[in-house]
């Protein structure tokens, strides 16, 4: 769907007396919950300590809500009725608006999913993310949070040259001389997150190094990405969701950087780095974990014993599609070398590392 289309659509939708009330919540309540607009999947999608709480999908002009619990009871004079499943995918059920709308209002609905989630969501790297999100919701300390959990659309990594994920927690503009910048962050809030030789930071940095490739000498995924951008944050001024108004015009949308972002849970606020010294170290945490499961691993099939085989075997099958760029060769962790670690920090220097405080306000540390 086309950013236009998308935008008739929405103003469509907040025509109704109900939608119009559920944006008016969410605006007074945008510290407890944070609202995206993606136009390329044709959905809006609130959050809620992190998690999709719930989400408006638009296709051909029909909208359609996403709730999170599996089992929802939707009140109408006294009765309790089960809506009948559209669609169940990953715990997920979607309902027709006018389903919904017939019979309680959508801050009802949202409140439903809401308690859902407290029941089933433990404190962690999620909350994390969502309690940065809302607070940067608004422009605080130059910087606004455009979206998080964001995902390269499908269609629209179809047009890179290279393979990259492009999973991002968090898009951040950042304000520097009075001109605003597009930043992606990757958020680590776990000791395990950060270490783990599948999914840690190095991973990370080697799928962005792709992605500002792409975003600076792609065109067309550049322009792509930009009109994403370029309408969130159009409907969340529109709507009020950002106080302080943003023009389209000074922002660069010609060139992006990147963050690693440290905002540790409460009982592992000591493992954030306080040095850039502290973050070569979890680096090298990192590369170590991934030699010692190839050993253990190795080891393993060397005396037949089997137990959590599969998982290993997937463990390794990850290591072993991660090949990491470094002087121009392709090297898997596990056979990153002393002698590759000043190449290591060398590709690691080129973006900066920042340290959440308890006001959460981000600190870059040197």
């Amino acid at each position: 769907m086309s950013s236009r289309k998308f935008e008739l659509d929405i103003k469509e939708l907040i025509k109704k007396k109900n939608v119009k009330e559920f944006f008016a919540y969410l605006k007074e309540n945008k510290d407890t919950y944070f609202i995206a607009f993606r136009t390329q999947e044709d959905r809006i999608t609130v959050y809620y300590k992190g998690q999709e709480a719930m989400t408006i999908n638009i296709k051909n002009s029909q909208y359609f809500v996403k709730s999170r619990s599996k089992s929802i009871g939707i009140k109408n004079n006294q009765a309790n009725i089960e809506l009948e499943d559209n669609l169940l995918k990953n715990g997920f059920k979607y309902y027709e608006l006018e389903e919904i709308t017939e019979k309680m209002n959508l801050i009802s609905f949202l409140k439903i999913n809401t308690n859902f989630l407290d029941k089933i969501l433990s404190r962690g790297e999620k909350e994390s993310q969502g309690r940065l999100a809302c607070f940067y919701q608004n422009l605080q300390n130059h910087l606004l949070c455009l979206d998080m959990e964001y995902n390269v659309p499908g269609a629209v990594k179809k047009k890179a040259n290279n393979k990259i994920e492009g999973r991002y927690d968090l898009i951040f503009l950042k304000e520097e001389n009075k001109k605003f910048k597009i930043v992606f962050s990757e958020l680590k809030s776990l000791k395990t997150a950060c270490t783990n030789p599948t999914t840690g930071i190095l991973n990370h940095i080697d799928d962005m190094n792709y992605f500002i490739d792409e975003y600076r000498n792609n065109k067309d995924f550049r322009e792509d990405i930009i009109e994403g951008f370029k309408f969130a944050l159009t409907c969340k001024q529109e709507l009020g969701f950002i106080d302080n108004k943003i023009s389209l015009e000074d922002i660069d949308f010609e060139d992006c950087s990147f963050w690693i972002t440290f905002y540790m849970i409460e009982n592992e606020k000591e493992y954030a780095p306080k040095t850039i010294q502290d973050y070569y170290n979890i680096i090298k945490d990192e590369i170590a974990e991934a030699i010692h499961i190839k050993e253990v691993n190795k080891e393993v099939y060397k005396t037949g014993h089997n137990i959590g085989l599969h998982k290993r075997a997937k463990t390794m099958e990850s290591l072993n599609s991660t090949l990491l760029t470094i002087n121009g060769k392709k090297v898997k962790k596990y056979d990153i070398r002393e002698e590759d670690m000043k190449d290591i920090f060398s590709i690691t220097n080129q973006y900066p590392v920042y340290v959440v405080n308890n006001e959460l306000i981000l600190k870059e540390i040197k």
